[in-house]
């Protein structure tokens, strides 16, 4: 039996049972007939047909045992009361809403040991982003910046890269107490004027050193 057939079954002994008054019941979900709709069975055997109520945020699944509210051919399930398998990930959202939002006067909080989020986009708008991690692993194609100001300090760096570009349009001022450059290749440095200042020694040292 597909799940249509089964739903006008259970719809057709549920309409011509119905009550004019409605009615709380507690029932069991035997059968998912879609995301929202499922077809249930109560403790004295009867088989109802109900939709998951836009109140009913937790959702049903099969062997839960729930809360329904019935009125003339209307069901409604507006609660979970107990979860048919314990150990099965809860699913959170509102009956065919396409967008949820969350909002709050002063604060939102999140808690668990782990977080994942799963989207095609993710947006983050706010005037001030505080970030505190023992480790941070960031996995992207692309990662574009832009900022005014940027201010980082940090025990140690280390960048790989195939090929890095860097482009200062006034000036760059680096700082170090050693500074050390090592290349396989070619190094090659063009400027307009060169100053070289040394308090103590300039060596060059190489089978040939040609200068002018």
């Amino acid at each position: 039996m597909t799940k249509e057939t089964k739903r006008e079954q259970v719809y057709s002994t549920q309409k011509q049972g119905a009550a004019d008054g409605g009615s709380l019941v507690t029932a069991t979900v035997s059968l998912m007939l879609s995301k929202t709709d499922l077809s249930l069975r109560t403790q004295d055997g009867q088989d109802l047909f109900a939709r998951q109520a836009g109140s009913c945020l937790l959702a049903p699944a099969v062997g839960d045992r729930v809360l329904v509210y019935s009125a003339g051919t209307e069901a409604f399930v507006l609660a979970v009361l107990v979860r048919g398998d314990e150990t099965r990930i809860p699913e959170l959202g509102v009956p065919d809403a396409t967008s949820l939002r969350l909002s709050a006067e002063d604060g939102l909080e999140l808690s668990a040991n782990e977080l994942n989020f799963k989207a095609t986009k993710l947006g983050i708008l706010a005037k001030t982003i505080v970030q505190s991690a023992g480790s941070v692993t960031l996995h992207a194609k692309q990662v574009v910046e832009a900022i005014v100001d940027k201010f980082s300090s940090v025990r140690s760096v280390t960048l790989r890269a195939e090929t890095r570009s860097a482009r200062i349009e006034k000036t760059e001022s680096v700082t170090a107490g050693t500074l050390v450059h090592k290349t396989d290749g070619v190094s090659l440095q063009n400027s307009e004027i060169s100053l070289i200042n040394a308090k103590q020694d300039v060596r060059l040292d190489g089978e040939r050193v040609s200068i002018g």
